[in-house]
């Protein structure tokens, strides 16, 4: 079941955000919660200014939690035999240092490309879509591992060719699995 306090203030903070600004202002409005913060504070801009970065800050904070996750997400199908071999490589901790460095490099480079060839109001725009990107890949890779059913040719335990891993226990029928 899912918490009820999200949601009701997600409602309640987007009604307090249509009270306080005309509709006229918040149709096409990029930044809604700027305007209600400058209609609250008309002094100054700096209210825009703190939503701005604290949306930086959260970005920041969203796009390291993500990459951590990224990284796990390949090391997992790596280790199966589903995805590149250099995916599973791991440091002494135990850490997937080579999909770290993939997910760092890769938006980095994406990012000075954009960057490179637009504005900074496009590259920030483009920040929040791959965002997005990176946060839907995770949900999805979960949500097919949780509603595909556990219908493989493949043996449960460890293979022949991949010696040193741990035997699993044996799977509950019926229960989802990745299978690709």
């Amino acid at each position: 079941m899912w918490k009820k306090g999200p949601a009701q203030r997600g409602v309640l903070v987007s009604a307090v955000v249509m009270g306080l600004v005309p509709h006229h202002a918040l149709v096409g409005n990029g930044a809604p919660f700027v305007t209600a913060l400058d209609t609250m504070f008309p002094h100054g801009t700096w209210a825009g200014k703190l939503i701005a970065a604290v949306a930086v800050v959260s970005g920041i904070g969203c796009l390291n939690g993500w990459m951590l996750v990224s990284a796990e997400v390949t090391r997992a199908p790596a280790d199966d035999g589903l995805f590149p071999r250099p995916f599973g490589r791991t440091d002494r901790n135990g850490s997937a240092w080579f999909g770290l460095v993939m997910a760092a490099l890769l938006p980095s480079l994406l990012l000075l490309w954009r960057y490179a060839s637009s504005s900074g109001l496009t590259v920030y725009t483009y920040l929040i879509d791959l965002d997005v990107v990176a946060v839907a890949v995770p949900y999805l890779f979960s949500a097919c591992a949780r509603i595909t059913p556990g219908i493989s040719s493949k043996a449960s335990g460890p293979s022949a060719d991949r010696p040193g891993r741990a035997r699993q226990p044996a799977r509950r029928a019926g229960r989802p699995r990745l299978v690709v």
